[in-house]
């Protein structure tokens, strides 16, 4: 337990500061989370949702995941979960109004969208979603916490998630915010800053930082741990990197990551 709760604190540093950022800012925001494969994305997705923002796990959870059949841009089978998921059932229904439904849910809990694998989502389908299902969507949340402000209430919380396994979102010409402003624009989505390598220098500090939640294994010599973690992980892929950890404490990062 006490490798698993240090792991939750290894790198992503400027994904989860603008994270805070994002969910500090307003009560309604959406975010990208994304790098190429092994680098961590459902990772990071959870130490955000459960770490910073784990009320929205007792409102309404919406998870979706795009299937390899959206290439062929034919997006109908990833809107029809979306449309089960707020209890719409029977007909083809469109952006719009899974919109609405979804905005009903907000009139009483916080709703969380995560978006898994946008990176096989044709770019236009993308900007579809962002066009016709998010504006929306915040233009109904907006209005509900006119609402609630007007009966002196608070209002529920809005945000959606999308991760890219695989990179591709950062050489599509999407409109997204790198920063979030002051006041915040939630109809932009925040792009996070595209998942690196872990560096020497971020490993070495996360030993000395966790020195007393790790075994001998990792802080004795940590230098040629660090050098051998780094061997093994083709220099630092975030996955790879977590299971040498594991490997070297004698335990399997697929168990811990499954927590």
């Amino acid at each position: 337990q006490d490798l698993y709760n240090a792991l939750r604190r290894l790198g992503f540093l400027y994904q989860i500061r603008l994270f805070r950022k994002l969910v500090e800012a307003d009560s309604v925001g959406a975010f990208l989370i994304h790098g190429y494969p092994e680098y961590g994305q459902s990772w990071l997705l959870n130490r955000l949702v459960t770490q910073y923002v784990s009320y929205f796990l007792s409102g309404k959870v919406i998870k979706v995941r795009a299937s390899c059949r959206v290439r062929k841009n034919d997006a109908s089978s990833m809107w029809r979960e979306v449309a089960r998921n707020v209890g719409l059932r029977g007909k083809s229904f469109t952006q719009a109004e899974i919109a609405q439904q979804v905005g009903k849910c907000l009139q009483s809990q916080n709703v969380l969208l995560i978006f898994h694998t946008v990176n096989v989502l044709p770019e236009e389908t993308l900007v579809e979603l962002f066009d016709t299902f998010w504006l929306p969507l915040v233009e109904q949340a907006r209005a509900e916490a006119e609402i609630k402000a007007a009966a002196g209430q608070e209002a529920c919380k809005l945000l959606m998630v999308l991760v890219d396994y695989e990179g591709c979102v950062e050489d599509w010409s999407v409109p997204f915010a790198e920063a979030v402003s002051t006041p915040l624009d939630p109809a932009v989505p925040i792009k996070s800053p595209m998942i690196s390598e872990f560096s020497s220098e971020e490993l070495l500090g996360w030993i000395d930082r966790e020195y007393d939640n790790l075994p001998t294994a990792l802080t004795e010599g940590a230098d040629d741990v660090v050098a051998s973690i780094l061997d093994g992980s083709d220099d630092g892929v975030p996955e790879l990197v977590m299971d040498m950890i594991c490997d070297h404490c004698g335990c399997s990062w697929h168990k811990e990551s499954e927590k």
